[in-house]
């Protein structure tokens, strides 16, 4: 499978079991392909690469109709413990509202890690999205499946957990397996020991782009396809 080229539109996607659960278009930044190319699951494996997307205000996303009404309510109630097992859910479209993100990305980890930055490009924070290692369709997109942890580290060094009941709950409810438990913990312990000796987590990715500016991305064709 070829590169994604620059400036191209793929579809980062959240997959349950390999249907859909979350769609956010973004624009390719780069991409240097050790590709692993999927199966219709919703894991992954090691490889080499880096890819690099980016994610502008105004982006049209797609996520569950129980996620939509979360957000719009502020409610702190979580359905999906109950939707992810009876494969049953329905979609609804959202707007990205704040920070411009570029979001760096290596199969094999089971992290992302969001560099979110303001409109005059000023670091906002650091945000590592733990979750399936990615996946490379055979329609470019790039899959993956979040799992709800989350680590936020302030440009002064701040460490912020995120989510740690949301993950405990999903694997009392054995929706996140003991394998992804493993590789979500061995991940943050990781990146702490990482963070402990000093290091920007920039650092783990190849020079690249640090903005992401332009139009939002478009819905691609096809984002519902298994593959």
């Amino acid at each position: 499978m070829a590169p994604l080229t620059p400036g191209t539109t793929t579809a980062l996607r959240g997959l349950v079991e390999g249907r859909v659960w979350q769609v956010q278009p973004a624009t390719v930044l780069a991409d240097q392909v050790g590709e692993v190319v999927g199966d219709g699951g919703d894991s992954g494996g090691p490889d080499s690469g880096y890819t690099a997307l980016g994610l502008v205000p105004g982006t049209v996303c797609v996520v569950t109709t129980s996620t939509s009404s979360r957000i719009r309510h502020g409610s702190s109630r979580s359905y999906q413990w109950d939707e992810m097992p009876a494969r049953r859910w329905g979609w609804s479209r959202h707007v990205w509202h704040g920070t411009r993100v570029v979001l760096h990305l290596r199969p094999g980890e089971w992290f992302a890690l969001w560099e979110m930055r303001d409109g005059e490009g000023e670091l906002a924070q650091w945000y590592v999205n733990f979750q399936d290692p990615l996946r490379r369709s055979r329609r470019g997109f790039v899959d993956t499946r979040d799992l709800e942890l989350d680590l936020v580290v302030r440009p002064d060094g701040e460490r912020i957990w995120k989510d740690r009941e949301d993950f405990d709950e999903g694997c009392r409810h054995g929706v996140i397996d003991s394998a992804r438990r493993a590789g979500v913990l061995a991940a943050a312990e990781e990146l702490e020991a990482w963070l402990d000796a000093g290091r920007s987590l920039r650092d783990r990715y190849p020079p690249g782009p640090s903005f992401a500016d332009g139009a939002p991305a478009p819905l691609p064709e096809g984002w519902i396809d298994r593959d």
